[in-house]
């Protein structure tokens, strides 16, 4: 038991009683007012074999699985208590486990079914849209030949002109010797 004294000055190991009367102490008061931060401490009966907490008195480990024996023994009443305490102590765990929901085959036929529908609703929409480009991708070539052409006569035509022009300049001058042509 703690009794004030150091480690150094302990001479003789506690019994297996006293040391589970200190660890029955130890788990009642975190029991009551927490575990202290940093504190590792096991969280089954079996871990409790091989652990020390010399910062709360706990210098000698119990070593053997007949020391934790909560259903006969000397201690067992005590080491049945320090179970339940550490059970206690021992948080639950954050997160269950999702139950399985249990579907027939046709459920997930029909569920099967409804998303091939889906998709292949989808995949009609991508057709459909992709067949529409194609159609306004060959309109824009079309009206691109159209223009290109357009624009080959236009520039044909100016350069008709263009020649008509200078032919009909050419021949005023010669008809009107005293005029001059003046570019602009």
């Amino acid at each position: 038991m703690d009794d004030g004294k150091t480690r150094e000055t302990v001479t003789s190991v506690p019994s297996v009683g006293d040391r589970l009367l200190k660890l029955k102490q130890l788990f009642t008061l975190w029991g009551k007012h927490g575990v202290p931060d940093g504190v590792k401490y096991p969280t089954s009966m079996l871990g409790l074999l091989d652990w020390t907490e010399e910062a709360h008195g706990v210098y000698h480990p119990l070593r053997s699985k007949r020391d934790i024996n909560t259903k006969s023994g000397p201690n067992h009443k005590v080491a049945a208590s320090v179970a339940v305490l550490l059970k206690a102590l021992t948080p639950e765990p954050t997160k269950q486990p999702e139950k399985r929901v249990y579907k027939t085959q046709k459920a997930k036929r029909v569920r099967a079914e409804n998303r091939l529908e889906e998709i292949e609703a989808l995949l009609d929409d991508v057709t459909k849209q992709w067949n529409q480009r194609g159609v306004d991708l060959e309109a824009t070539r079309t009206l691109l030949t159209y223009e290109r052409e357009h624009a080959k006569r236009l520039r044909k035509e100016v350069d008709e002109l263009t020649e008509e022009n200078a032919r009909l300049k050419r021949e005023l001058l010669l008809h009107r010797p005293g005029l001059r042509v003046v570019e602009q």
